[in-house]
């Protein structure tokens, strides 16, 4: 029994000493200092500043009305997609990155967005006095109201011919500092105004691969027939003239004189244009407010536009009550869209997009042809009144306002063919 013992004692004492010297291992082996991935701080800094440049990016396709996403920084398919549909509305191939220079365009269209520019030349904004992008400010609104953006290089503004509009009496209301409106609550994307879709670069007419012979002309294309304003109102909720929307009391169809006046009685300053069109603004403690008119050469206005941006969001319901009185018939249309053209979807657009268009028509004689992207849109609708919220989370950022006369469109274009035919007619000798 004595010699049981024993060894049972041996056994358990070298158990003990086993386990004592595991112990010790293990302790080692937690202590002992854990390699630590090295991460090189210039590359950590370069992933850091394009994640942020690519959500500046996102950002301002959003505020556009191209839906990049939740503006993270990462390109997905969503930017991806987003990028190319901007590519596409100001004619380039739609591959999904941005070069330098449609980096610049991006930014000249969101002209205010705070927070830097991304990589690359710095972007050059229009010169004062167009209609200003929809933008979103990272700092309090002091800037200068921001040009209207338009493809391309912007054209310096000229100024307003004798006749064309009639100058506001003394001297012209300083401008005040325009706002931007700031960004709306990360918890709910902003709803940004659709994007007009791509207006399509006239076909160029293919050279002939037979010589012409007698007989094989091919008979001309006849002309559009809408051409009165009044017959179309008809065909609108509106009915007669006097019923039709109004932008300050003028209506489509006054004369230059009128929208002149109201620009003066309204205390709109900062006013430029060139002969045909003519845009002022005006700055108050809550919002800057942006108005634009085209006139024809029979001097009545053919399309007027309006652009509203408060400082800061303000309450949807609020916002709607408001326009809902004064447009109850736009408010209670699909789309915010009354037209006499049922193919018409100039809702479909921004404002911006739509001046850019209308701008081509400003200032060119009367017998110019009418560009064929906007003689499409006449006739697509002849008459057509356009109200539209920038808006999300419940709060409106910006309100869009446009009014077009298609009709004063199609006869412009008459017109031109007309003075085209006359001067062939004088220059043929037989």
């Amino acid at each position: 029994m004595a010699q049981q013992r024993l060894v049972e004692g041996i056994f358990a004492l070298g158990g003990a000493m086993i386990l004592n010297e595991m112990n010790e291992r293990n302790r080692g082996q937690n202590t002992a200092p854990r390699r630590t991935q090295q991460v090189d701080p210039a590359t950590a800094q370069r992933a850091a500043e394009e994640r942020e440049q690519m959500r500046l990016v996102q950002v301002r396709l959003n505020t556009l009305g191209f839906d990049a996403g939740s503006p993270d920084g990462l390109s997905g398919p969503k930017t991806r997609r987003a990028i190319s549909d901007f590519q596409a509305s100001i004619g380039m191939a739609p591959t999904g990155k941005l070069t330098h220079e449609q980096i610049a365009v991006l930014y000249q269209q969101s002209a205010g967005i705070g927070g830097g520019h991304v990589g690359g030349p710095q972007p050059v904004y229009p010169p004062s006095g167009a209609f200003p992008a929809l933008v979103t400010p990272a700092a309090p609104p002091m800037a200068a109201t921001p040009a209207f953006p338009s493809l391309g290089t912007p054209a310096t503004p000229t100024a307003v011919a004798p006749g064309a509009f009639p100058a506001l009496g003394g001297a012209p209301t300083p401008p005040a500092p325009a706002g931007n409106f700031p960004a709306l609550a990360a918890t709910a994307q902003p709803v940004g105004v659709p994007a007009f879709p791509t207006i399509g670069t006239p076909v160029a007419v293919a050279t002939p691969t037979n010589p012409l012979v007698a007989g094989s002309a091919q008979t001309s294309q006849a002309l559009p027939t809408a051409t009165s304003l009044a017959e179309e109102i008809i065909k609108t909720p509106f009915v007669s003239a006097d019923k039709q929307p109004a932008i300050l009391g003028v209506t489509l169809g006054s004369t230059a004189e009128d929208f002149t006046l109201m620009l003066g009685e309204n205390a709109f300053g900062n006013c430029t244009g060139a002969p045909g069109a003519q845009q002022c603004s005006r700055q108050t403690a809550t919002l800057s407010d942006v108005v634009k008119g085209w006139v024809a050469a029979d001097g009545q206005l053919w399309a007027m536009a309006r652009l509203i941006q408060f400082n800061e969001p303000v309450p949807a319901d609020f916002i709607h009550g408001q326009f809902t009185q004064t447009y109850p018939e736009l408010m209670a249309a699909p789309g915010g869209l009354v037209s006499s053209g049922e193919a018409c979807e100039v809702n479909a657009q921004s404002v911006p997009a739509l001046a850019a268009v209308f701008d081509q028509r400003a200032g060119v004689p009367e017998a110019t042809e009418v560009p064929s992207a906007l003689l499409d849109m006449a006739v697509q609708c002849p008459l057509a009144y356009s109200l539209a919220f920038n808006e999300g989370n419940g709060h409106v950022a910006a309100v869009q306002v446009l009014f077009f006369d298609g009709t004063s469109v199609v006869r412009q274009h008459v017109a031109a063919h007309e003075a085209l035919q006359t001067q062939l007619g004088a220059d043929l000798k037989f």
